[in-house]
């Protein structure tokens, strides 16, 4: 009798498990078909106030201006030949409003306090924390020109991704500073570590 107990309580367990993954998978597909005007594309050449590019999504080639988004520092990390980049064009798609090199942020980033504590951002949007903290990271992706990280609660009490959007602050080959409520947190990518 108490080995049938134990088995039913234990396929419940699964079956919720399961279940709140299918819920998960779910709010990520639906996260998905929200309209985002983030257009990635591939640089293929910079100059003084503007950008050649290489959309992602077919091929073609475009020419963008970055002057506007420069000035109001809209463009987080460097503007490098080859580099993918995630990117928001106003109406015409003749000028970007703000811009991420993803390039430069996928990789492993630690915490600039010396704790070893960071995050990896993965190149197929997988996220995950590195160390011990107050949060377990899920996935990435940019947004309107922002970073959004999901996460879950690491103490097991509740298992829904949240979204947390943030503002990068900087980003640059080795230094990553990303506000979220109010808080900037730094990162830094020594030369030397395993990034993949």
């Amino acid at each position: 009798m108490r080995n049938a107990f134990m088995i039913v309580a234990l396929t419940a367990m699964v079956l919720a498990g399961c279940s709140q993954k299918r819920s998960n998978d779910a709010a990520r597909r639906k996260a998905a078909t929200i309209k985002d005007p983030t257009v990635y594309a591939r640089i293929e050449s910079t100059g003084n106030d503007s950008i050649s590019v290489a959309l992602l999504a077919d091929s073609s080639l475009i020419t963008v201006g970055v002057a506007n988004a420069a000035e109001h520092k809209a463009i987080a990390g460097e503007l490098t030949r080859g580099d993918t980049l995630a990117m928001v064009l106003d109406d015409g798609g003749r000028s970007m409003v703000a811009g991420v090199n993803v390039s430069q942020l996928v990789g492993l980033w630690l915490c600039d306090d010396g704790s070893g504590n960071g995050l990896r951002l993965a190149p197929d949007g997988a996220a995950s924390s590195v160390g011990t903290g107050k949060l377990t990271l899920r996935t990435w992706r940019i947004a309107n020109g922002r970073l959004v990280l999901t996460y879950i609660m690491p103490d097991g009490t509740d298992y829904t991704e949240k979204p947390a959007r943030t503002r990068i602050v900087l980003l640059a080959s080795d230094s990553l500073r990303i506000e979220v409520n109010d808080t900037v947190m730094g990162y830094t990518r020594s030369s030397g570590l395993l990034t993949i």
